[in-house]
């Protein structure tokens, strides 16, 4: 509904959990409380975690890249095997910025398993961790 934010910026919205993640790039800080603002409200969304960076949006090549980066760290997950009973598809990886967000519901071992692995892939400058933790 907000062409603004459309046609002139990049939003992604990531959401796992009742967590939703904002990421990409707006034009201004005020452009950044407006997307929190437009969605917030949603029905079974205890949090919004808004990590919209201010700045030009990237082109092409750049969300390629981090297309890319997040099938690395995607198909990395699937090899993890130090714990057991791991299921790679309960952590949910989106990148903007070579920064890797995952988020999922995991036991803290699993954390620290993947966390490990995010940041080990080729291009992957920071990780966020927007995990829930389940009962170990």
């Amino acid at each position: 509904k907000d062409k603004e934010l459309v046609l002139r910026n990049r939003v992604m919205i990531a959401v796992y959990g009742g967590v939703m993640l904002l990421m990409g790039e707006v034009r201004t800080p005020d452009l950044k409380q407006r997307a929190e603002q437009t969605v917030s409200g949603f029905e079974g969304v205890t949090r919004i975690a808004n990590e919209i960076d201010v700045r030009e949006p990237e082109g092409f090549w750049s969300r390629r890249n981090d297309n890319k980066i997040t099938a690395r760290v995607k198909l990395a997950l699937l090899d993890a095997s130090s714990v057991p009973g791991f299921d790679a598809t309960r952590v949910k990886v989106s990148t903007a910025h070579r920064t890797v967000y995952l988020m999922g519901l995991l036991s803290h071992e699993e954390d620290e398993m993947v966390t490990e692995i995010a940041r080990n892939v080729p291009g992957v400058e920071r990780v966020v961790k927007l995990f829930e933790y389940r009962g170990d």
